[in-house]
């Protein structure tokens, strides 16, 4: 397979972190204890980057870690702008 197509996994894998981070943020600062966010975020890591670094070839590991760090910055880019325009009106 080519190296290239786990780009896309990454970029789908780190947009969902980005986005279950943001939500256990808001719930922390609410003052409430998302226990079930959490576990879930560990468990998810672990599946997640244990069967990628076990199960793929070193090249397909680099390029699902390139698209999982572009996937948390396009996701955290894209809810900032969301947020800024949503406030603004």
């Amino acid at each position: 397979m080519n190296p290239i197509l786990w780009l896309l996994p990454g970029v789908l894998v780190g947009a969902a972190e980005s986005v279950l981070t943001g939500a256990i943020a808001k719930r922390v600062l609410r003052g409430q204890m998302p226990v079930l966010l959490l576990v879930g975020k560990v468990a998810s890591w672990a599946a997640i980057l244990l069967s990628v670094f076990f199960l793929l070839s070193r090249s397909g590991a680099m390029w699902f870690g390139i698209g999982a760090g572009g996937g948390v910055l396009a996701a955290g880019l894209s809810i900032s702008v969301y947020t800024l325009a949503k406030e603004k009106r």
